[in-house]
C-alpha cells in the first residue's frame, strides 16, 4: 500500500447540482482495483454553508463495490470522493465507476419500509401528534443511516486497515512494561478461554497473578513499568491487546490507565454488539456505565488498602488517576471481548454533595404553537423543578394558534417567563442565539418545547456537573413517549 492522502475523485453528475439539494441519493461505487479503498469519505460540498463541506464515510466491500445513500444538504453544489489512504491500491490503473442517482420519496420509503419497519410506524406516530417537523428531520436521519455497515463489514474493514498500518516496532520502545493478569473466577471453561487468549498476545511479556497479591505489591522498577490487568473469566483479549495497552506507559510516565473498546461474542462465536467507549469521564466510570475490565493500570499508582479482586474498576482508576484527567487514556480499538449475554451494573453517580448555592439558569426555548407542548414544558420547569432560580426566554417563531398565544400570554403577564419574537422561517441556531443574547445568566439551557422533568433535581444536578473546571456543558439523558417502552434518544 502507498499514501493514498491526495488521491480524489470528483463525482460525476447528471444534473445541475442544484436539482440534487435538499433530496436523497444513492451513490454507487464500482471499484475493482481498489483505488478507494474499503472506507472512502464523501465529502459533500455546500455553497455558503458553515463548514463548507460536509464528510461522510461508507464501505466499499473487498470485490470493489459500494453503495451510500444520504440526504444531500440545501447548499449542495458538488461532491468529491477521498481515497482510504490505509487500504487504498493506488499503484491500479483502473479507475472507479461512480454514479449518482436522485430517489423519489416513494423509492426511499419503501427501502426503508423493507429495511427499518419499526422505523415507519415511529414516523407515523409522529404524524398523528401533528409533529411534521420531527417526522421530516428523523426522515432524512434515517435516509442517512441507511449507509451504516452491519458490524461483521466494519470488522472486515477494520482487520484490512490494521493488516496494511505500518507501527513501531515494540522492540524499539524506549522501556518494555511488564504485565500482571489477575483472572477472576468463574467456570474451568471461562477461565480456559481467557489464559487461551493470553497465550495468543503478541507482548509476551506477563504473567498471571491473583489479585489478592498484586494489593501486596509496589512498583520498584522506574525502568522497566509494571502494569496491572484485572480481566473476569470468559473475556477474550484481541491478539495485539495487551502489546496496543501497553504502548503509552513505555512512552510516558504520566499514564496512570489505559483502556479500551469491547464487543461480544454470541453462542455461535459471531462478534456483536460494539461499544466503542468515550473518553476517560470519572462519573462515567464509578457510575459502572463505563465498563473498564481489560484496562491497563500502573502498579505504583495503585492507592494501598484496596480489595483489588472486588472493587470495581472504575473506582480503582479514579482513585489512581488522584483527579488528573490526562492521566487516563482511552485506546479506540475494539480489543475486548465478552461473553454475551452481559449487563452492565449501573449505580448511582455520586455528585458534589454542597449543594448549599442554588445555581441561577436562563431557560431558552424556541417554539412555535404547540400549546401542549410549551404548557407541560412550562409547568414542568415552574411545578416541578428544585434548586435553581429561573429565567425563562420563549422564542417564539410566529406562533398563531389562540391556545399558544394565550399560554405564552398568561405566563409573561405573570412574571414568568419573557417572550421574544422571531419572524420567518424556523431557524434553531438562530433562536438560540437571541436567547443567549437576552440571558441574564452564565448558566444557559437551551430546551426543546417537548421536554418534560422526570424529577425534581435535574436541572441543578446539570448546573454542579458545571463546577469541574473540565466540563463546559453537560446534558440529560432523554427519553421518548413515542414507542412502547422508555429507549434512550
Amino acid at each position: 500500500m502507498a499514501d493514498a492522502s491526495q488521491v480524489e475523485f470528483k463525482v460525476p453528475l447528471e444534473a445541475a447540482p442544484g436539482d440534487y439539494a435538499d433530496r436523497p441519493v444513492v451513490l454507487t461505487v464500482k471499484d475493482p482495483g481498489h483505488r478507494l479503498g474499503l472506507r472512502p469519505r464523501l465529502a459533500l460540498h455546500r455553497k455558503g454553508g458553515v463548514p463548507a463541506t460536509d464528510c461522510r464515510s461508507f464501505l466499499v466491500n473487498s470485490k470493489g463495490h459500494g453503495r451510500f445513500y444520504g440526504w444531500l444538504p440545501v447548499q449542495f453544489e458538488g461532491a468529491t470522493l477521498f481515497a482510504d489512504d490505509a487500504t487504498a491500491e493506488i499503484s491500479a490503473d483502473v479507475t472507479p465507476e461512480i454514479s449518482v442517482r436522485r430517489l423519489s420519496l416513494l423509492e426511499i420509503g419503501t427501502i426503508l419500509v423493507l429495511q427499518r419497519p419499526l422505523f415507519i410506524l415511529r414516523i407515523l406516530r409522529l404524524l398523528m401528534a401533528r409533529n411534521v417537523k420531527g417526522a421530516t428531520f428523523r426522515f432524512a436521519r434515517q435516509v442517512d443511516a441507511l449507509s451504516a455497515p452491519s458490524y461483521d463489514e466494519w470488522i472486515d474493514a477494520q482487520q484490512a486497515a490494521e493488516r496494511a498500518e505500518v507501527s513501531d516496532a515494540p522492540q524499539d520502545w524506549p522501556t518494555k512494561p511488564f504485565v500482571f493478569v489477575s483472572i477472576g473466577c468463574g467456570t474451568e471453561q471461562a477461565v480456559a478461554e481467557t489464559r487461551a487468549s493470553l497465550a495468543t498476545q503478541t507482548w509476551r511479556d506477563y504473567a498471571e497473578m491473583p489479585a489478592s497479591e498484586v494489593a501486596g505489591m509496589k512498583d520498584g522498577n522506574a525502568v522497566r513499568p509494571q502494569l496491572w490487568m484485572r480481566l473476569p473469566a470468559g473475556m477474550r483479549l484481541a491478539p495485539r491487546a495487551l502489546e496496543r495497552l501497553a504502548r503509552p506507559f513505555a512512552f510516558s510516565s504520566s499514564v496512570t490507565a489505559v483502556y479500551s473498546d469491547e464487543d461480544r461474542v454470541n453462542k455461535r462465536g459471531r462478534r456483536i454488539d460494539p461499544f466503542f467507549k468515550p473518553a476517560w469521564n470519572p462519573p462515567l466510570a464509578q457510575s459502572g456505565w463505563l465498563p473498564l475490565d481489560g484496562a491497563l493500570v500502573r502498579l505504583v499508582d495503585l492507592p494501598e488498602g484496596l480489595d483489588l479482586e472486588n472493587i470495581p474498576l472504575g473506582e480503582v482508576i479514579a482513585k489512581a488517576a488522584k483527579g488528573r484527567r490526562g492521566a487516563v487514556l482511552h485506546v479506540p480499538r475494539v480489543l475486548l471481548h465478552r461473553d454475551a449475554p452481559y449487563q452492565r451494573m449501573l449505580g448511582p453517580v455520586r455528585l458534589n454533595a454542597d449543594a448549599a448555592e442554588v445555581p441561577n439558569v436562563s431557560v431558552i426555548i424556541p417554539t412555535r404553537d404547540r400549546a401542549d407542548l410549551l404548557e407541560a414544558c412550562l409547568r414542568g420547569l415552574f411545578e416541578s423543578t428544585d434548586g435553581v432560580n429561573l429565567d425563562v426566554i420563549v422564542i417564539d417563531n410566529d406562533s398563531s394558534e389562540p391556545a399558544a398565544l394565550a399560554l405564552m400570554d398568561r405566563y409573561e403577564k405573570a412574571g414568568r417567563i419573557r417572550r421574544l419574537p422571531l419572524p420567518g422561517g424556523f431557524n434553531f441556531s438562530r433562536a438560540c442565539n437571541l436567547g443567549v443574547e437576552a440571558s441574564r445568566n452564565e448558566f444557559i439551557l437551551l430546551l426543546n418545547n417537548d421536554v418534560e422533568p422526570l424529577q425534581p433535581a435535574w436541572l441543578s444536578n446539570l448546573a454542579r456537573e458545571l463546577d469541574d473546571p473540565d466540563v463546559g456543558a453537560a446534558g440529560s439523558l432523554l427519553f421518548s413517549r413515542m414507542v412502547t417502552c422508555n429507549t434512550a434518544v
